[in-house]
């Protein structure tokens, strides 16, 4: 079995500051992910949204059908992404707790969860 270092493309990372984007140009999978880079398997939290929370959707883009709200500070597992649609970056978000609490969330309110 031969064995390959693995492809990565370059990807502009959401960050709550629309016009501050962080981007990845080169992984080293021997080292840990940076802290705050939005990943698949990242636990992230929804942030920014205040009292409104933030529509998770059946699919990525502003016009696929809103499934629920996840209200601000809850947290998720990043399943799949990023996809860019709408000028947005989504992310794929599943519940630890519920399995019917996943849906593609709006990047720029999810912020890294680091446990203290």
């Amino acid at each position: 079995m031969v064995s390959r270092a693995p492809m990565i493309t370059k990807l502009a990372i959401p960050t709550l500051t629309p016009t501050q984007l962080v981007v990845v140009e080169q992984a080293d999978l021997t080292s840990p992910i940076p802290e705050g880079i939005i990943t698949v398997g990242a636990v992230v939290q929804i942030s920014g949204t205040g009292t409104v929370g933030l529509r998770l959707r059946q699919s990525p883009g502003i016009d696929a059908t809103p499934l629920f709200v996840a209200m601000e500070n809850e947290v998720f597992i990043v399943q799949d992404g990023p996809v860019i649609k709408n000028d947005i970056t989504w992310w794929r978000l599943a519940s630890s707790y519920n399995e019917n609490r996943q849906g593609w969330a709006a990047g720029q309110y999810l912020t890294v969860f680091n446990q203290p």
